[in-house]
């Protein structure tokens, strides 16, 4: 379960560390800009970006998930008999 969660979340997660990286290095090499006014619209931009790139792997995921959900639920219906 663990492992899933670093699959589903990993793409968004690493491309907004990426972008938070970069909007630090400007703010030390530009400190008259303010990087909150720039930096929330540009995380959402990439957070959502990272997500529809990363739609198609999902989605395979997504289905072999579900067929082992569905197979665990079967065995576990199957062992609940008497």
């Amino acid at each position: 379960m663990f492992v899933l969660a670093f699959k589903i979340a990993g793409p968004a997660t690493i491309a907004l560390f990426l972008t938070n990286l970069t909007l630090g290095l400007v703010a030390r090499t530009l400190p008259q800009m303010n990087v909150f006014i720039v930096g929330l619209p540009l995380n959402i931009l990439v957070g959502i970006s990272a997500v529809l790139i990363a739609l198609p792997i999902l989605v395979n995921l997504f289905s072999t998930l579900l067929n082992t959900m569905w197979e665990d639920i079967y065995f576990i219906i199957r062992s609940m008999r008497v």
